[in-house]
């Protein structure tokens, strides 16, 4: 493969379709993902390259250096600060052009908090049964709430990662949901009831990846919604107008 014009750090159903289109258009690049399992979601080809690890800044300049792209897109989970933190400091000073995919907001939730720890301050006010989508990150601040271990269900990605984290933080494997989304309304209320809980813990993925599957069963459920949001990042641009930028690519 030839030096990537494109550099592209997905991590998202987005960041799926853009690796599509730039293979579709024979456009040498590069995408990165965090894991192996990232990896297998994304189809390589002669002119598409797909590398499974986590980078720090400085591996990132190395990349760079070594391909000077004309463009660096961050196509990140939208909680993923410090990685896009990285990702931009790493491409200002090797001067490539930074451009951030971002995925539309829901805003949509009964309560919202701007903080992990406003959060589980707030779980800590009353003892209801608890539906966590948050991700296994989020495993370590929820063990802090009290009667955790009983109140509080999770669902996580089926990774060694996730159950390392799950494990660390003490959930007992009966309240783990090990899925890989996303997940149809019928799924999501299935669980909801399955595992008796009022309020679902969520983060404000946009509207793609089944959001709105999850919030019309959390409704349906009567369930609390609580949102988690997200933090502020460099402004961005929707899908669309980036699959209008590429057709001069």
């Amino acid at each position: 493969m030839k030096l990537a014009e494109v550099f592209l750090f997905a991590g998202t159903s987005e960041g799926r379709a853009i690796a599509r289109r730039l293979k579709e258009k024979n456009i040498p690049s590069i995408v990165f993902v965090a894991t192996d399992y990232g990896k297998e979601l994304i189809e390589a080809s002669e002119t598409l390259q797909v590398h499974a690890k986590r980078l720090d800044k400085a591996s990132m300049k190395e990349w760079m250096t070594r391909h000077h792209p004309r463009i660096v897109l961050d196509a990140t989970h939208p909680y993923a600060l410090e990685v896009s933190r990285e990702i931009v400091a790493a491409c200002e000073e090797c001067s490539i052009d930074y451009l951030r995919v971002e995925r539309e907001s829901s805003e949509e939730g009964e309560r919202i908090f701007h903080s992990m720890e406003d959060m589980v301050h707030w779980l800590g006010t009353h003892d209801e049964i608890v539906f966590s989508t948050l991700g296994a990150k989020s495993l370590a601040a929820l063990s802090e709430v009290k009667n955790y271990k009983e109140r509080i269900w999770v669902r996580i990605l089926p990774m060694m990662e996730s159950l390392e984290l799950s494990q660390q933080a003490g959930f007992p494997s009966a309240h783990l949901i090990c899925m890989q989304g996303p997940f149809s309304k019928e799924v999501n209320l299935a669980l909801f009831r399955a595992s008796g809980a009022s309020v679902l813990l969520t983060k404000d993925s946009g509207k793609t990846g089944g959001w709105r599957e999850k919030i019309d069963a959390a409704k349906e459920c009567g369930m609390t919604i609580a949102v988690l949001s997200r933090p502020k990042k460099q402004p961005g641009i929707t899908l669309e107008e980036l699959w209008e930028r590429m057709a001069s690519w």
